[in-house]
């Protein structure tokens, strides 16, 4: 590998995925490291494509897809596209939040912060679920958005949204009935 490929190497891995909202602060002080079959780096047009069994992992990060591919431009990354089937991606909150999300295409905007999962979409937000054909996580502002669009205007969307914890009385009383 020549060095001015080492240096794009270098670049993209050090960058990606550094600045996802909503992950474990910690996990931006981690090192990234990648396996996959074959790497093409095209330092000017800026495109990074990783494929084959594609294994990424930064802290508490983990992406399992077929193909990733990043956009890149001057030493920043912008995109990241990863197409599996499905794609897999799960990471911890600084609240221990367990976010999993699949589908088979998954683009994630690190300038927006937004996660846009396509086709056979599904995010887990501990133990609910979202599922649909289209889901846009947005991490900055905890926010998702699921459903029709106008590529599939009849699409539905399907939520799980488990009960909460039931609040529990001091030690040493008795719960009081409902009046």
């Amino acid at each position: 590998m020549t060095p001015l490929r080492i240096n794009a190497l270098t670049a993209v891995l050090s960058l990606l995925l550094a600045g996802t909202a909503g992950a474990m602060s910690s996990d931006r002080q981690q090192p990234l490291q990648i396996d996959a079959d074959k790497a093409d780096i095209d330092q000017q047009r800026g495109v990074s494509t990783y494929s084959g069994n594609v294994h990424l992992t930064r802290g508490s990060m983990k992406l399992i897809a077929d193909e990733v591919i990043v956009k890149h431009e001057g030493g920043t990354v912008h995109v990241v596209t990863a197409i599996g089937s499905p794609a897999n991606y799960q990471q911890l909150s600084d609240k221990q939040q367990l976010i999993r999300a699949r589908a088979q295409r998954m683009e994630y905007d690190i300038d927006t912060g937004q996660l846009l999962l396509l086709k056979q979409a599904e995010l887990h937000q501990d133990s609910n679920v979202f599922a649909s054909e289209r889901i846009v996580y947005d991490s900055v502002n905890d926010r998702v958005n699921a459903g029709a669009n106008a590529a599939s205007p009849t699409d539905r969307v399907h939520i799980t949204i488990q009960p909460g914890a039931a609040p529990q009385a001091p030690p040493g009383t008795a719960p009081q009935a409902p009046q």
